[in-house]
């Protein structure tokens, strides 16, 4: 797809949204927040063995996506030189290869 068709194309204008919401820059939005909406992380200094890595992330994404605002990671595998990016959105999950590690 070209560039132009996907870059500048003004889809947030901010004197649209100013006409809409006038208060829009005040910073003072009427929003609330949800105490059960928690966060927290993993992290290990070893590389994970990806035979054991996707199953165990496929099966928390099927058993608990519903709960599953957002998941996302870096992770480096066993024997493996680039880095492997997953993310999901309730249970829709993803995982690549992206670009070799930094050394």
């Amino acid at each position: 797809m070209p560039l132009d068709q996907v870059l500048n194309r003004g889809a947030f204008d901010l004197d649209r949204v100013l006409e809409l919401e006038p208060d829009f820059l005040d910073g003072h939005h009427d929003h609330h927040h949800n105490d059960h909406v928690t966060s927290f992380s993993l992290r290990t200094e070893k590389p994970l063995d990806p035979r054991k890595f996707l199953p165990w992330v496929q099966m928390i994404t099927q058993r608990f996506g519903i709960d599953i605002l957002r998941m996302k990671g870096i992770l480096s595998f066993k024997d493996d030189n680039d880095r492997f990016v997953v993310q999901a959105v309730h249970m829709l999950l993803e995982g690549d290869h992206q670009r070799p590690w930094k050394r």
